[in-house]
């Protein structure tokens, strides 16, 4: 959380939506992915508990591990960072949404 924190500390929040990259990626990651998914498993699953489990495990945003290991491993940590944190601003918003889609 230190490092997401220290990378995002000068970063304008304006910014952060203007990327375009991060926002399609943020998009598939937490609205079809989870809509996709749950319209699978209710192919194989009868049970509406299981399939709103499996739905919240797909929406959930980007765990903070990602940038750790991408400064680790000597990768671009700071684009790790700004998913990590718009990927958890949008679920407060995308998580509701897919669960009243899909329910």
């Amino acid at each position: 959380m230190m490092i997401i924190g220290a990378s995002l500390a000068a970063l304008n929040l304006k910014e952060l939506f203007m990327d375009g990259k991060l926002l399609v990626f943020s998009f598939i990651k937490l609205v079809v992915i989870p809509v996709a998914g749950v319209l699978l498993i209710r192919q194989f699953v009868s049970s509406e508990v299981i399939c709103g489990v499996c739905m919240v495990m797909l929406a959930t945003p980007v765990g903070s591990m990602t940038a750790m290991l991408a400064q680790q491993y000597e990768g671009d940590y700071e684009m790790a960072s700004k998913g990590v944190a718009l990927t958890t601003v949008l679920s407060v918003v995308t998580m509701p949404l897919v669960a009243w889609v899909v329910m």
